[in-house]
């Protein structure tokens, strides 16, 4: 999970809660500052991924949002 620095806690003790701790990771930090806040495609949200060792297995609508699911690319 990324989200907010703030979130992170509260995010991995929910996941231990839940006994997903072994495949649950997180980090905190604002992707709003890390791609200038604009609005991207799936296709730039992949190669961002891809850079950085991951790939995209799912997305979810969330209201507003998208849940984008990723995993360790092999």
């Amino acid at each position: 999970m990324f989200d907010l620095p703030h979130t992170v806690p509260a995010a991995a003790e929910a996941a231990k809660a839940e006994g997903l701790d072994w495949r649950f990771a997180t980090v905190g930090g604002d992707f709003f500052d890390m791609t200038g806040s604009r609005v991207r495609q799936l296709a730039e949200f992949d190669a961002l991924f891809t850079a950085s060792g991951l790939r995209r297995v799912d997305v979810t609508p969330a209201g507003a949002f998208a849940v984008i699911e990723v995993q360790p690319a092999t």
